[in-house]
């Protein structure tokens, strides 16, 4: 993930500025095979997709691409709990 350095000011706030770019937004989304990893990735944007930033009509498109990736990272989860359920 590109993500920028903490020292580095975004022009929308907490929400780091890549979030917006049209590369990120539009490339793949690779889901971490760890667990620990996965429930890093999804309460971080879980967190940057309640900044009221998000609510900007400008900024839709965005926040609909962080709740899609995380919805993905549920689904995922979702899988491997079904999966290991059903080898038990």
């Amino acid at each position: 993930m590109n993500e920028q350095s903490p020292k580095q000011e975004s022009k929308h706030g907490f929400v780091p500025d890549y979030i917006f770019d049209k590369a990120w937004q539009e490339g793949n989304f690779l889901i971490p095979a760890d667990k620990g990893l996965r429930i890093e990735l999804r309460m971080k944007l879980e967190g940057f997709s309640h900044y009221g930033v998000m609510e900007f009509p400008e900024n839709h498109k965005a926040k609909e691409i962080l709740l899609a990736r995380i919805a993905a990272i549920d689904a995922y989860d979702s899988k491997l709990k079904n999966s290991k359920e059903s080898t038990e």
